[in-house]
């Protein structure tokens, strides 16, 4: 695969710590005013260096804490190339993007701080490329809240509302107008060509992949819109008032989407889970789990009500079951009023219920299964009482007797420690981070274990434990992470977070190293960063192998003595050895990257957008072409808001590979083709019409009046872009083959391949072309802006000139080289214009001998070409062409192709529109594809409702059922 273009840009970055050191907002010039959203900022000189080699003492400790968790006023928009300081990408790492979502802001200009938990979401794209380039981008999550807070001219932030684990400065409290801000702070979500940042407490937030701007709040789960009696009237009444309070008082959606999210690789599904806002308050807990597949097609949906109260953050799955391991919670009356009066944080009416000694661990049955008779909602009460912090993976093993063994991995910790007032230190009183929070019993704080449940056939406990995830690892750990394509399946290791312990003032966090277990003979190894480093949540990318350890692990590693941070990738296989390193690369001087917590990192690796993003280009004409690139892509992307790349609207549909195909490119181009080894690109030449530029900057021209066609050159050039890496073909892939005619083309109805023995190749093409010296995208379809009309006579010119079949044979050597190109008629038999070709689309890509088309009977006077009224059908094995016409004044739309799925190319039915022009009515005809040309061509023809108007249709899609 062809790696994408870079292009170099340099951008200087400062950051604000927490108090008291100085904040860098105060230090912007008044030339960022107006572009708060991208601001090109330099290093203050006001910054005191951090000495690397300070004693390891109580406050270099605290002060390191303080620089970790530092707010990050800056976006850098445009990618910035990384730099390899150790080791290099090895060619076959795999191209995709590493998204890391985060607190970016917690620290605001007017001197308020909030728990890292409530900070402005914060999402950064680390895009592997191809030869060995990283790209790296940064914005903020533009939430309602952030548009709210921070200041759209000045980009100064100031905090409005606290969120639900903070307090503002205290004389700033205030009653409580709105108990959740939605930062969209907590975990990144890239699936099914969609990207999304998530927060526990209300709707996911949807981004556009490529360049990561806001598109808004989405709500991905289907609205579960009442629920069944689960608790009697008493507390049904308590969970209506409750709802009422929150959903209909507040507007906080009645469903929260809990950030974690889990991939069924086998089954090629996304699992998500939802619960009910007002749940949190009562003894009650719902939940519906969501299975959807690639397209975001709901495959299933289960919803279980359990009697209990329960705070969840994380959950697992296996073949036969959705996982729960119960937090329980009870209402702290007490903490109500303080929080309602904001003296104190909306987390506060909420505490810990340790009055039960075990855990409760729910085994909700994914399928329906009758064997099992075991009631789902009384759980699995595991002998110790844990609070879970995250689920590494959970899976299940079968005897021959019925019996299944379910074991989990999973980081847990105290119910004495854990405490969401004072999570990662926060202490809202005296608005500081105190690391002793975190640094405190190395028993009570998260650390690792696995959890053995055994049912026999009928569903029933027979057995739970619960112990360490190894007798040679007993410190502090999270974040457990596996190769993703064992989730839901056995796996022998396990990676996390952990501690070396070396900082004696942070023994135990933040974590510097990354810990990996091997379940099947207990031998741990470790990677660890240098002093005073510190790294984020390990994320496993796969090779994509049979070879579960067969992978990398990507972190990212805060150096704060030096104020910098590297995205580190290591060699899973090589953990605990000298060379586990394979790359090692810098994030830009003086960009200070915020500490992504977990509930960050859950990132997604995989292709970077539906159309992979060429961030930049090489070097190809010369500086002043480069300048000009730029220059134009300043005003378009820059100034207008216009995507720097446009996604032509023809795709296509490889069915051999079941592959969707689309383009994105920089020449004038409407449709395009494939082969099972090219793509194949037939160029439309264009110009920059200076003259236009005037007029249609002053609103006086159509934009478009801006380019031109280029008729200079006689030729048709034929691009054909290897599709897979050959090292047979030599031919240079820049170069095009120069077709014998100067055409334009309109449409690609297929193009395929014929080897012979000799290691010759021909290409057949069939498209419909035009003249240059007819097409004008000014006038096309008589479009008459001067006069705001549409004029049939600029359709109705010279037929010669006109959209007409062709095809077109192009032979290449063994090397790829072109001996012969050619382009004929579609048929000697029919001449008249004709265009939007079509085929039974089992074949794109592949031979076929039939060919659809919209084209004209002529027996319009006036109308002679267009509009079309014929659907032609071209039999290339004898040249037989067939046609269906219908009745005068009355025209069609595109021809469409639906195949009985039979292995006979023509066993199919055309579909087209057809406009009664004179009766102002339309109608929907089904064809025989077959018996095109005969007088029972028409299998049934159907009316849309008398008086409906119906547009005249470009292109069509046949989704099946």
């Amino acid at each position: 695969m062809q790696a994408p273009l870079i292009f170099q840009h340099s951008l200087l970055f400062t950051s604000r710590p927490l108090n008291p050191y100085p904040t860098t907002s105060k230090l912007l010039s008044s030339a960022t005013a107006g572009t708060p959203r991208r601001r090109y900022v330099a290093c203050p000189s006001t910054t005191t260096p951090i000495s690397p080699s300070l004693p390891d003492s109580a406050i270099t400790a605290f002060e390191d804490y303080q620089r970790l968790f530092s707010s990050q006023p800056t976006e850098s928009v445009d990618p910035l190339p990384l730099v390899a300081i150790k080791g290099s990408l090895p060619a076959d790492f795999p191209l995709g993007t590493y998204y890391l979502n985060g607190p970016g802001m917690i620290s605001d200009d007017h001197g308020s701080i909030v728990n890292p938990l409530d900070g402005h979401g914060y999402l950064r794209a680390f895009r592997f490329i191809g030869g060995g380039a990283v790209m790296y981008s940064a914005r903020y999550v533009e939430t309602e809240a952030a548009k709210e807070e921070r200041e759209a001219t000045t980009g100064e932030w100031r905090f409005r509302q606290p969120g639900l684990f903070s307090l503002l400065k205290s004389h700033m409290k205030a009653p409580r107008l709105n108990l959740l801000k939605n930062v969209a702070n907590t975990t990144v979500l890239r699936w099914g060509g969609r990207l999304f940042c998530l927060w526990e407490g209300g709707h996911p937030y949807e981004l556009e992949p490529t360049s990561m701007a806001t598109i808004g709040p989405t709500d991905i789960i289907k609205k579960v819109d009442g629920r069944r009696s689960g608790g009697g009237e008493v507390l049904n009444l308590a969970a209506g008032i409750t709802k009422f309070f929150f959903h209909g008082l507040l507007g906080i959606p009645p469903k929260r989407t809990l950030s974690h999210y889990k991939i069924d690789a086998q089954r090629n599904r996304l699992l998500m889970l939802s619960c009910n806002v007002e749940d949190m308050f009562l003894p009650q807990t719902k939940l519906t789990f969501y299975e959807f597949d690639n397209y975001f097609q709901l495959m299933q949906k289960k919803e279980f009500l359990i009697s209990d109260q329960l705070l969840i953050h994380d959950w697992a799955f296996t073949d036969s079951y959705y996982i729960i391991m119960g937090n329980r919670t009870k209402l702290n009356a007490s903490g109500i009023f303080p929080a309602m009066s904001g003296l104190a944080p909306m987390i506060s009416t909420i505490s810990l219920n340790p009055n039960q000694p075990t855990t409760p661990i729910y085994l909700l049955p994914r399928f329906y299964n009758d064997t099992i008779q075991r009631d789902w909602r009384i759980p699995v009460e595991a002998p110790s009482q844990l609070w879970t912090s995250h689920v590494g993976n959970a899976y299940e093993e079968k005897d021959g007797n019925g019996k299944t063994k379910i074991k989990i991995q999973a980081s847990v910790c105290s119910y004495q420690w854990f405490n969401y007032e004072k999570i990662f230190g926060y202490d809202w009183p005296r608005s500081k981070l105190d690391p002793s929070f975190m640094n405190a019993d190395m028993q009570a704080l998260p650390h690792l274990v696995k959890i053995l449940i055994e049912l026999d056939a009928r569903g029933s406990c027979l057995f739970c434990s619960i112990a360490d995830s190894s007798i040679h690892w007993k410190k502090p750990a999270d974040f457990p992470a596996i190769n993703p394509t064992n989730s839901g399946k056995s796996n022998r290791f396990l990676y996390a977070n952990s501690t070396s312990g070396s900082n004696k003032f942070l023994p135990h966090f933040p974590f510097d190293t990354v810990v990996k277990f091997d379940s099947y003979n207990d031998i741990v190894k470790t990677w660890c960063t240098e002093s005073r480093r510190f790294i984020g949540e390990p994320m496993f990318i796969s090779k994509g192998t049979k070879h579960e350890e067969d992978g990398y692990i990507i972190v990212i590693e805060y150096a704060i003595s030096k104020q910098k941070c590297y995205l580190v990738v290591l060699d899973a296989k090589r953990i605990g050895d000298d060379d586990e390193i394979v790359v090692k690369l810098e994030v830009p001087e003086h960009l200070r990257h915020p500490y992504e917590l977990e509930p960050t990192s859950m990132a997604t690796i995989g292709p970077t957008d539906i159309i992979k993003k060429v961030d930049g280009r090489r070097s190809g004409g010369g500086e002043v072409l480069n300048l000009a690139a730029g220059i134009t892509k300043l005003f378009f992307h820059g100034l207008l808001g216009i995507p720097p790349k446009r996604t032509l609207s023809h795709y296509k549909i490889d069915a051999q590979r079941n592959r969707l195909l689309m383009l994105s490119y920089q020449l004038l181009i409407h449709d395009w083709a494939f082969t099972d080894s090219y793509y194949i690109i037939m160029g439309n030449r264009t110009k920059l019409n200076a003259s236009g530029i005037f007029p249609a900057m002053c609103g006086l021209a159509p934009m478009i009046s801006t380019i031109c066609l280029n008729p200079n050159q006689p030729t048709t050039p034929i691009y054909l872009l290897p599709r897979f890496y050959n090292d047979t073909i030599q031919r240079d892939w820049r170069i095009p083959v120069e077709a014998p005619s100067q055409l334009w083309t309109s449409h690609v109805g297929n193009a395929y391949e014929e080897k012979d023995g000799n290691g010759k190749t021909k290409i057949k093409i069939q498209a419909s072309v035009c003249s240059y010296q007819w097409f004008n995208y000014e006038k096309i379809f008589g479009y008459d802006w001067p006069r705001s009309k549409l004029d049939p006579s600029f359709m109705n010119a010279d037929k010669q000139a006109l959209p007409h079949l062709v095809k077109i044979l192009i032979e290449l050597d063994a090397r790829g080289s072109c001996l012969f190109c050619s382009i004929a008629d579609s048929s000697i038999h029919w001449k008249k214009p004709a265009d939007f070709p079509a085929i039974n689309p089992t074949k794109s890509g592949k031979s076929n001998r039939f060919l659809y088309a919209n084209s004209t009977s002529g027996s319009n006077k006036f109308l002679p070409h267009f509009p079309f009224d014929s659907v032609v059908k071209f039999d290339s094995y004898n040249d037989i062409v067939k046609t269906w016409c219908t009745e005068s004044r009355r025209f069609i739309g595109e021809p469409m192709f639906i195949s009985k799925g039979t292995r006979h190319e023509e066993d199919g039915y055309i579909i087209v529109i057809e406009y009664a022009i004179c009766r102002k009515k339309c109608y929907l005809v089904v064809l025989d594809a077959k018996r095109i040309g005969d007088d029972d061509a028409i299998v049934v023809k159907l009316e849309v409702p008398e008086h409906l108007s119906f547009p005249f249709g470009f292109h069509g899609f046949w989704g099946e059922k």
